[in-house]
């Protein structure tokens, strides 16, 4: 799941790109991961070296989708940790980059501690 993408945001052609129009994201990223979803996919899967669907699958795919109110409760419920997950991994990659500057410098010393 790629947590509010950019507008201009290019992506390889061998990944479906679902983006939500009338459910919300947390809702279609749950409904589209669960086994019985996978399992449509792999089961209309084509091709022998590399097997993959077509958007058409995704488009013929019957999601269960209960009444708005309930899928509103449950995105109240869903969308804070998505949310802190995806900002979780941004400052991961920040304190990494930080490190890969910081740790020759410490272990050469140039910098003291």
């Amino acid at each position: 799941m790629i947590w509010q993408p950019s507008t201009n945001l290019i992506v390889s052609t061998g990944f479906a790109v679902i983006s939500p129009t009338a459910l919300p994201t947390s809702f279609l990223y749950f409904a589209t991961t669960t086994d019985d979803f996978v399992g449509y996919l792999a089961n209309n899967a084509r091709g022998v070296a590399y097997p993959a669907v077509v958007a058409r699958d995704f488009e013929e795919a019957q999601l269960l989708i209960p009444p708005i109110s309930l899928v509103e409760t449950f995105n109240s419920f869903t969308e804070p940790p998505l949310a802190q997950i995806h900002n979780l991994r941004l400052q991961n990659r920040k304190l990494k980059a930080a490190r890969d500057l910081l740790l020759p410098k410490l272990m050469s010393g140039e910098i003291a501690v």
